[in-house]
C-alpha cells in the first residue's frame, strides 16, 4: 500500500493534466445517453494508461479493469459523466461549446478525477492486492445511467466486492469529506401528467372543455397532498415543466406536467402516490377532462453501508482531510442501484473556499479546480484500503 504523502505527490504532479481534462470535458458537455465524445475520450486515456476497456456499457458507459494477477477481490471506483440542459451564462475560456448544454453538476471535474485515479494506480498495480474497475456512467442526471451499466455487467466478470464514488460539493468546505452511514438521499419517482379536454377558440370557452382550469387546480391540490403522509417522514412533491398552448387565440387540447416524488419510507411513497393519482383523476372530471399520471422513472434511496463508511474515514484520515457527518438530503442519485447489488459508500469533497460560488444545476456552476488531484487522491487511497482490509 502506496505512503499517503507519496500518493498525495503523485497526485499533485497530476493536478494541471487534470485541469487539463477537466476543461476539455466542460467545454464539450453532452447530455444523457448522448456522451460519445467524453467516452471515446476516456477510453483512449484509459488505454494509454495500460487499462482494459469496455464501452457501450449501459449504452454510452465505458468500464476499465486494472486486473491484478492472483486478485481476490475488486473494488470499483464510480464517475458520472453527463451534463444538464443549461445554457452557460460563465465567461471563462472553458464555457460550453455545445448550445443548451452545459457541466453544472460537477461531472466534468468527477471523470476527471477518476481518470486521474486509474493515471496513478495503473503506476501503482505490482503494489494492488486486487482488481480496480472504473466505472464511468451515462446518465446520471435523469437516474437511468446505473440500472443499464448493471445490466450490461458492470459489476461482473470479475465480481465487484465494493463501490465508492465522490462528488463536489459547493457547499462545503474545500477539502472536507462529508457523508454519512446509512439512508443519506431520497428515493425518486419521476411522473407525467397529463390533462386532456377539447380545444378550440378562445372567444368561445364555453365550446370547448378547457385543459388549464384542471390544470391549475391540480397543481394547487398537490401541494396539500403532502399533508397527508406522517409529518415525521420526508417527502418533497415538486412540478418543475407545465407545457401547453401555442397561440394567444387557441385554447389548447391539452396540459402536461413533470415532476418528482421524493421520499424515504416506502408506506409514506406508496400513500402520497395513491393520493396524487386520486386527486389527478377526481380533478379532471369535475371540470369533464381527463386527468392520467404516468410514473416513468424511479430511482431506490441512497443507502450507505457502514464498513465501507468507514474505508472513506480511513483514507481521508490517512490523506490528512476532514471528515463530518453529512446531512440527509431530498436530493437522488442513481448510485443507490449499485448499492443495493454491493456495498458502498457515496461521499462528498467540499470545493468551497470562502467565497460566494453559485449552486449545483445553476447556469453560473464551477468550482475550485485544485480540487482535482485531492479527489483522485481520495478514490485511489479508497480503493488502496479496501483491497489491503481483511
Amino acid at each position: 500500500m502506496s505512503d499517503p504523502a507519496q500518493l498525495l505527490k503523485m497526485a499533485s504532479a497530476l493536478g494541471t493534466r487534470l485541469t487539463r481534462i477537466r476543461r476539455d470535458i466542460h467545454s464539450h458537455p453532452e447530455l444523457a445517453f448522448n456522451e460519445k465524445r467524453t467516452a471515446r475520450c476516456v477510453a483512449e486515456m484509459l488505454r494509454a494508461a495500460d487499462v482494459e476497456v469496455r464501452t457501450g456499457v449501459g449504452r454510452t458507459g465505458v468500464v476499465g479493469l486494472l486486473r491484478v494477477k492472483g486478485a481476490r477481490r475488486t473494488v470499483a471506483l464510480r464517475a458520472d459523466m453527463d451534463a444538464l440542459p443549461l445554457q452557460e451564462a460563465n465567461a471563462v475560456p472553458y464555457r460550453s461549446r455545445n448550445a443548451g448544454v452545459m457541466h453544472a453538476c460537477g461531472h466534468d471535474g468527477h471523470t476527471a478525477m477518476l481518470l486521474g485515479a486509474a493515471f496513478m494506480l495503473s503506476r501503482m498495480r505490482r503494489e494492488l492486492p486486487g482488481n480496480v474497475k472504473f466505472l464511468f456512467q451515462p446518465a446520471e442526471e435523469i437516474v437511468s445511467g446505473a440500472p443499464g451499466m448493471v445490466k450490461d455487467g458492470a459489476l461482473a466478470s470479475p465480481k465487484v466486492d465494493a463501490i465508492f464514488a465522490a462528488h463536489v460539493s459547493t457547499d462545503r468546505p474545500f477539502g472536507t469529506i462529508a457523508l454519512r452511514e446509512g439512508p443519506g438521499m431520497a428515493g425518486a419517482d419521476h411522473f407525467r401528467i397529463v390533462v386532456t379536454g377539447r380545444g378550440g377558440h378562445a372567444s368561445h370557452p364555453d365550446r370547448t372543455r378547457d385543459p388549464l382550469v384542471p390544470a391549475n387546480q391540480i397543481y394547487q391540490e398537490l401541494a396539500g397532498v403532502r399533508r397527508m403522509a406522517d409529518p415525521f417522514q420526508p417527502c418533497v412533491i415538486s412540478i418543475c415543466s407545465f407545457k401547453t398552448g401555442v397561440s394567444y387565440n387557441v385554447i389548447p387540447h391539452s396540459v402536461e406536467m413533470r415532476g418528482t416524488l421524493r421520499t424515504f419510507q416506502p408506506k409514506t411513497r406508496a400513500r402520497v402516490m395513491d393520493r396524487m393519482e386520486r386527486v389527478v383523476r377526481q380533478t379532471a372530471a369535475a371540470y369533464s377532462v381527463e386527468g392520467r399520471i404516468f410514473w416513468d422513472i424511479s430511482c431506490p434511496m441512497l443507502v450507505n453501508d457502514v464498513a465501507s463508511v468507514g474505508i472513506v474515514k480511513a483514507a481521508a484520515a490517512a490523506l490528512g482531510r476532514r471528515v463530518v457527518k453529512d446531512k440527509m438530503t431530498m436530493g437522488s442519485e442513481d448510485f443507490s442501484f449499485y448499492l443495493q447489488r454491493v456495498p458502498g459508500a457515496f461521499f462528498s469533497i467540499g470545493t468551497r473556499r470562502g467565497r460566494k460560488v453559485m449552486g449545483h444545476h445553476s447556469n453560473r456552476f464551477d468550482f475550485d479546480e485544485r480540487i482535482l488531484p485531492i479527489g483522485a487522491a481520495m478514490l485511489v487511497q479508497c480503493a488502496q484500503t479496501f483491497l489491503a482490509s481483511k
